[in-house]
């Protein structure tokens, strides 16, 4: 994909689906269009990653008890949920973004309120889980965990400005 028409294709697509290069050639086009947001959703996807190699490598090579694989597996599940709410939310955003630019109408600056919001609740969800695992994995997948953590800690201060700048845009709309 070429950066000129970038941020369209992310539109067009299904993000889970373009390569990185192309996600990012969207991210950094010089045209007006989700940046941060898809950025931010698709970096809580990578923390979801992260924090679900840390269960699987544990369950599989370090076999803790039933009742506690039970447990990490309950949260494999929730971040594998957790994860692919973040991709969708990643062409959402992008979506929400393009309609509000084209139009400029305050329903439209709601609508990336509403979205904004909602994607701050699956952050703190996300920051939940992860933070279920720092003393429940394998120390051999400790930098995973670590690196979910970082990439949490990444998202939540950057979907916290988003939500600051849709109000923003919401108020002036």
């Amino acid at each position: 994909m070429s950066t000129r028409g970038a941020a369209d294709e992310l539109l067009e697509a299904d993000v889970a689906r373009l390569a990185v290069e192309d996600v990012l050639a969207a991210v950094c086009a010089p045209e007006a269009s989700s940046g941060a947001g898809v950025a931010a959703a698709l970096a809580l996807a990578l923390a979801a990653a992260c924090a679900r190699k840390a269960i699987g490598v544990t369950l599989k090579r370090h076999a803790p008890g039933a009742a506690d694989a039970a447990s990490l597996d309950a949260l494999e599940q929730q971040l594998l949920v957790q994860q692919h709410r973040a991709v969708a939310h990643a062409r959402r955003d992008a979506l929400l973004f393009k309609a509000w630019l084209d139009t400029k109408e305050p329903r439209q600056a709601q609508h990336l309120v509403d979205s904004a919001r909602h994607f701050q609740a699956l952050v703190n969800d996300m920051g939940d889980a992860v933070g279920q695992l720092r003393e429940r994995v394998a120390g051999v997948v400790a930098g995973d965990v670590e690196a979910a953590a970082a990439l949490h800690g990444a998202v939540a201060r950057i979907s916290a400005d988003l939500l600051h700048e849709a109000r923003g845009e919401r108020n002036r709309a």
